[in-house]
């Protein structure tokens, strides 16, 4: 038998739908505007202010020299430093300003910004400015790719394999229940947050070991390597300490209702903050044998972290210790990858010195 077909709506049956649909909307505005002006969200404001605070200080290390030494400054240190600081106190004002905005009233607007936004990259596209694929701007020399892949692969293995990492920590978690997934969530976004801002001063280490290896001056590339180590100790030292002091009070930024994800959180973030400083060694001696073409054991100490050890770790420690296996997965990884990676550097230190000895035997 044919299906019934469905009956037309009457006038005043579509009247009541839109009406319905209308106070639907209108109550969806009203409270996004009560969240709007209600209390701000104090993690997402401090996590702003811990970024902003470390740009500031990466901004003032950077421009100081130069700044000192520039006419168009006026030879003031401090110059770029206070004009930045200037913009991000407007910064932050406009930031606080537009949280109190409904950005709701703004959606029928969406559409129209994608066609302005496409409109115009077309004509950046099309000035003259920009520089437009050809196929003379490509080489085929197999020396180009091998130069890419030498330098690329520690990169890729570390990010690739931080994304099975999360995966199976994710799965490993279930098993705990939703409380060991939030708890392990938070705490490894907590932990990244801290590494990436060591991994952004190893990035200003990078050129410098790269440019001096490059010109033959060893002497100064284990000079910047031990300083950037020395200070990067100093740095997850103090940080590791601060976040194991107040490691229950971080969780309640985050749950501060639910009290299983606070306890199984905060032992997770203090195990981990006590091999926090040996990352120091790992990210530091990782970008020294990057930059200076090791590519193979580059990529040893890359993919350690968050696959050789970390895989091996969730794999099999929660199924024997339980959650506390689950916790203590990523610091036995850590500490694994610190004494590999200490034994490949040691061995580079070593070559370097040394290269240094017999070039400075040779001009001598």
């Amino acid at each position: 038998m044919a299906a019934e077909r469905r009956r037309p709506m009457t006038k005043q049956e579509y009247r009541q739908m839109k009406k319905a649909k209308e106070k639907l909307r209108r109550q969806m505005e009203r409270e996004a505007w009560e969240a709007a002006r209600g209390p701000m969200d104090m993690p997402f404001f401090l996590l702003a202010m811990i970024l902003l605070t470390i740009g500031m200080i990466m901004l003032l290390s950077a421009s100081f020299p130069s700044a000192q030494a520039s006419k168009d400054a006026n030879y003031n240190p401090l110059y770029y430093f206070q004009r930045q600081a200037m913009w991000a106190g407007l910064g932050l004002f406009a930031m606080f300003w537009v949280s109190k905005i409904n950005y709701h009233r703004f959606e029928g607007m969406a559409k129209l910004g994608i066609y302005i936004s496409v409109i115009l990259l077309v004509l950046v596209i099309r000035s003259g400015h920009v520089l437009k694929p050809h196929p003379r701007y490509f080489t085929f020399q197999g020396w180009v790719y091998k130069e890419i892949l030498s330098a690329g692969m520690p990169t890729l293995g570390r990010q690739g394999l931080a994304s099975v990492a999360s995966v199976l920590l994710n799965v490993a978690s279930s098993g705990f229940g939703d409380a060991a997934v939030a708890a392990m969530s938070i705490v490894t976004r907590i932990m990244m947050f801290i590494n990436s801002a060591l991994i952004g001063f190893g990035q200003g280490f990078q050129p410098v070991c790269g440019f001096n290896f490059g010109a033959g001056r060893y002497d100064r590339v284990l000079e910047a390597y031990f300083f950037c180590r020395r200070v990067a100790l100093v740095f997850l030292l103090v940080m590791g300490v601060i976040m194991f002091a107040i490691s229950t009070p971080i969780m309640r930024l985050f749950r501060k209702e639910d009290a299983e994800v606070i306890r199984i959180g905060a032992l997770a973030l203090k195990m981990q903050c006590c091999l926090l400083p040996f990352q120091s060694y790992t990210i530091i001696g990782n970008m020294l044998t990057q930059s200076i073409g090791y590519s193979f054991r580059a990529t040893l100490t890359a993919i350690s972290k968050q696959g050789l050890f970390f895989i091996p770790a969730i794999l099999i420690l929660p199924s024997l210790l339980g959650i506390l296996g689950l916790q203590l997965a990523q610091p036995v990884a850590d500490g694994l990858t610190f004494v590999l990676t200490q034994v490949i550097v040691v061995m580079v230190v070593k070559e370097l010195r040394g290269m240094a000895a017999s070039q400075n035997a040779e001009t001598e």
